[in-house]
């Protein structure tokens, strides 16, 4: 779906990290090239400016569109949920350092794997020990085992057998011992939902106000998912009732290597390449994944196409204004702090980590999302 914004791009919820991982996406998916212009201070550019559209795609109808407004409505039961899942954030750990190691318990322990006497690559813990639950942590059998009933500030040692079918070949099947310190159990230190906690995250006076407030945000969620909702709606009328009459094959292929590139830097991710992504994940053959990406190459040049025809007809533009504007909400809604944005993509701002041009485009994909609805007969 190519009318979403650049809200939707990016999503909701994401840490500063994944927000500067998921910036590509939005060099992606608003991957929209205008002609060469001026937008109030703003410029950018268009590959298709050397084009006469008309020639390429004729638009149908793209105003008065029907659509239907997804009922928004949020309950009680939503708004305690939300307010549960708000405390359960705040829940914190408390370290015991006295008591028994029981199945289930989170716990800290410290430990030195031996076979023949001497330490083995890999069988040991770090500095500050680590974290694991009993029963589930994925150790080698009879190692929890081993540990449930040990007390804390115990050392114990365990004379355990890696299984025969073990991936380090020099350790399949071979005795070991492990000496093994528990360090502490790891306890919830539950927080309450009462004026403290309201304080700590709200200056709402009373849990009748907060409770008002988390209601407000809730409906405002619902809002926007609703109206991309309808902005998705609008868009596929509008690709439906558009007639592509051929394609620019400098544009195909234009498109078809960003899409490889993009795959390229998701394989990557898995330190997988281009042909094994295809096989293994996309679970196609080279002449599948061929067609397969002419065919997404094509279905994105017809976006392009019948966006840029639009923003023409319509001279929707950005204003300098406006673009600081919607930049700002941006920020303010995915909870993007310039100086942590730093931190966590090299030094680099939101802005040049993301491309000023591509930011532009992705707000003018929701001008034009917006024109379109305000054109449209919602039910």
């Amino acid at each position: 779906m190519y009318c979403k914004g650049v809200f939707a791009i990016l999503g909701k919820g994401k840490s500063m990290k994944n927000i500067a991982k998921v910036l590509i996406s939005v060099s992606v998916v608003a991957t929209m090239v205008f002609a060469t212009a001026c937008v109030g201070d703003l410029k950018y550019d268009d590959p298709y400016s050397k084009y006469n559209l008309d020639d390429y795609v004729e638009l149908g109808k793209y105003e008065g569109i029907e659509v239907t407004k997804p009922e928004v409505k949020v309950t009680k039961e939503e708004v305690k949920a939300e307010i549960d899942a708000r405390v359960a954030d705040k829940t914190t750990e408390e370290h015991k350092k006295s008591g028994t190691a029981e199945s289930g318990d989170k716990v800290n322990i410290s430990y030195v794997g031996k076979k023949d006497g001497k330490a083995f690559e890999g069988g040991s813990t770090g500095k500050g020990g680590t974290d694991i639950v009993l029963g589930a942590s994925g150790y080698i059998a009879g190692f929890d085992d081993g540990v449930i009933g040990m007390k804390v500030g115990e050392t114990k040692d365990l004379d355990l057998t890696f299984p025969e079918d073990y991936h380090e070949k020099s350790l399949a099947g071979q005795p070991v011992v492990f000496t093994v310190t528990l360090n502490y159990i790891s306890v919830p230190k539950t927080v309450k939902y009462d004026m403290d906690f309201i304080k700590s995250v709200s200056k709402a006076k009373s849990k009748k106000d907060y409770e008002a407030e988390v209601k407000k945000e809730l409906e405002k969620k619902k809002e926007a998912t609703a109206k991309n909702a309808m902005y998705g709606t609008l868009w596929n009328a509008i690709m439906d009732n558009a007639k592509i009459k051929k394609y620019p094959q400098e544009q195909v292929e234009r498109a078809q290597k960003e899409e490889e590139e993009q795959l390229k830097q998701y394989a990557a991710q898995y330190n997988m390449s281009l042909d094994d992504l295809i096989k293994n994940m996309m679970q196609m053959d080279k002449e599948q994944y061929k067609k397969y990406a002419e065919e997404e190459a094509k279905r994105m040049v017809a976006q392009e196409m019948v966006f840029s025809k639009i923003l023409q007809n319509e001279k929707i533009k950005l204003t300098n204004s406006e673009y600081k504007t919607r930049l700002k909400e941006l920020k303010e809604e995915q909870g993007i702090d310039d100086e942590e944005f730093k931190k966590a993509s090299g030094g680099k701002t939101f802005e040049e980590s993301v491309d000023k041009n591509k930011l532009i485009r992705a707000f003018l994909i929701d001008k034009v999302c917006e024109d379109a609805l305000s054109k449209a007969k919602v039910k």
